[in-house]
């Protein structure tokens, strides 16, 4: 097995100044920044996944990661509304809910400002999508079903997306 150089330290930059300190400081800011946004890339790419365990989980660290603040702007570059929207549409039910518990968190811990780019980048229809045909549709079929478990979980996406509505309005 070869060994493979690892570039991860950066010498610091001395100015003329001799703010070699401040050189040290931003180069760990940058790797830590790179980082996260290498987590984010993979999240993200892991919503394409055929498997709805591994959607579903990609969702699930997407709602927990956006509830640091710090952490949105890199999903907001990546167009996390514009991936996780169709999710609110697939068809396993929890990835519907926690796609939309992602979204939620995103409005909730981002701000008006966030809510305002969500709505510009369109997350309203997959939402009164989901809203209109799941929860009012499908939501009498499944709840004179005798699966009481499926019930509960429509119930549950059906919290979810009224909550990010109510986010968003």
């Amino acid at each position: 097995m070869g060994k493979t150089k690892n570039n991860k330290f950066k010498r610091p930059q001395f100015s003329p100044d001799g703010l070699a300190a401040t050189a040290v400081k931003n180069n760990s800011e940058d790797e830590a920044e790179d980082e996260e946004d290498s987590s984010a890339t993979e999240l993200l790419d892991k919503l394409l996944s055929p498997s709805a365990d591994v959607r579903e989980y990609a969702c699930a660290n997407i709602s927990r990661v956006v509830q640091q603040t710090q952490s949105i702007p890199g999903f907001l570059r990546r167009d996390v509304v514009k991936k996780l929207g169709p999710l609110l549409l697939d068809r396993s039910l929890a990835v519907r809910e926690t796609a939309a518990g992602a979204l939620r968190n995103l409005s909730a811990c981002g701000g008006a400002e966030v809510c305002e780019d969500m709505v510009r980048q369109d997350a309203l229809t997959p939402l009164s999508a989901l809203l209109r045909e799941q929860c009012c549709a499908d939501f009498d079929g499944v709840a004179s079903s005798a699966k009481n478990g499926q019930k509960r979980v429509a119930e549950d996406v059906a919290v979810e997306a009224v909550n990010l509505l109510w986010n968003l309005w």
